[in-house]
C-alpha cells in the first residue's frame, strides 16, 4: 500500500548545475543575476536564491555538453523591476532570448536557458 503524502507541501531544496566553465558560471549567477555565493570550494560553489541554493559544479569531459533546448529555470523578480532588467542585462554584454510581458529569457555560460520571471500565479 502506497502511503497518502498529499498533506506534505513539496518545495526546491537545491538546483545544482554543471558548468564546463565554474568560473565563468558563477560569475553570471552572482554578477548578473546577483545571487550571493554562501559557499565555495573546490567542489563547488553555492550561491542563495531566497530560500532555494544553486550549486555550480565542474563538469567533466566525458559528460554531455548543454544544447540550445528549451528546458528552463527560472526566478523570481518583482513585478516593478521587470522593466529595468533588460537594460542591465544588455549593459553587461548579455543577449536577451525572448522576452514576454512577465519574462525575460537569456541562456548561461554553459547554454543553460535562464528566466528572470515576475508571472503571478
Amino acid at each position: 500500500m502506497i502511503q497518502d503524502l498529499s498533506w506534505i507541501r513539496m518545495q526546491l531544496h537545491h538546483l545544482a548545475f554543471r558548468a564546463t566553465n565554474v568560473a565563468a558560471t558563477v560569475a553570471f549567477y552572482r554578477d548578473a543575476l546577483q545571487l550571493s555565493v554562501i559557499k565555495s570550494d573546490d567542489r563547488s560553489t553555492w550561491l542563495a536564491s531566497g530560500s532555494v541554493v544553486v550549486m555550480i559544479e565542474p563538469r567533466s569531459a566525458n559528460e554531455p555538453s548543454r544544447s540550445a533546448d528549451l528546458d528552463l529555470v527560472a526566478f523570481s523578480i518583482g513585478q516593478d523591476e521587470r522593466r529595468l532588467w533588460p537594460a542591465r542585462l544588455k549593459s553587461m554584454g548579455l543577449t536577451i532570448e525572448a522576452e514576454t510581458e512577465a519574462t525575460i529569457y537569456l541562456r548561461d555560460p554553459d547554454g543553460r536557458r535562464v528566466g528572470l520571471s515576475a508571472f503571478v500565479f
